[in-house]
């Protein structure tokens, strides 16, 4: 589904690849499709090199986060690429706020017609 959302954006369209290893193939796969297709590309992963850091414009990191013993979510590094997916997000809205506003606004009402 993702794929065929990739081949119908438009040249100013962007594509996120985030894996916190670097290496998951789904995401690699996307971001060479996305690459294909002209798309400029932003990657999330752990600090280090990885295939999607490879292929992105635009390589962002995470620390290396200590996990619990015992894993049961990976909850450490999954908060770590929220909070720059966050940081992100905030400083786009900020610097367009009237089209970020417009589209919120769009959203809201999509989803109050959905919920109809």
């Amino acid at each position: 589904m993702l794929a065929v959302a990739l081949a119908t954006q438009s040249e100013n369209a962007l594509f996120w690849g985030i894996s916190y290893s670097g290496e998951t193939s789904d995401v690699i796969e996307l971001m060479k499709a996305a690459r294909n297709l002209g798309l400029k590309t932003i990657s999330l992963s752990r600090s280090g090199s990885s295939k999607i850091s490879e292929l992105a414009n635009v390589s962002l990191f995470t620390a290396r986060a200590p996990e619990a013993k015992i894993r049961s979510a990976a909850t450490s590094s999954r908060f770590a690429q929220l909070l720059v997916i966050d940081v992100v997000f905030f400083a786009y809205s900020s610097s367009q706020y009237e089209l970020t506003v417009k589209q919120l606004e769009k959203t809201k009402q999509t989803i109050q017609q959905l919920n109809e």
